[in-house]
């Protein structure tokens, strides 16, 4: 929670982008989230996290 309560502001300006276009390409979300896009062919891992119990 503490995560998603410290990037929320990139999700915002993503959600400000798709409503300004309503569609995004990968490049774009990347640039809305003010994230450097990984480089080509370079292939990027994301570790799904389980809630505790």
């Amino acid at each position: 929670m503490q995560l998603l309560g410290q990037e929320r502001w990139r999700l915002d300006s993503i959600v400000a982008r798709l409503l300004e276009t309503e569609t995004l390409d990968e490049p774009e979300i990347y640039a809305a989230a003010a994230i450097d896009r990984p480089a080509q062919g370079t292939s990027v891992r994301v570790a799904a996290r389980t809630a505790p119990h």
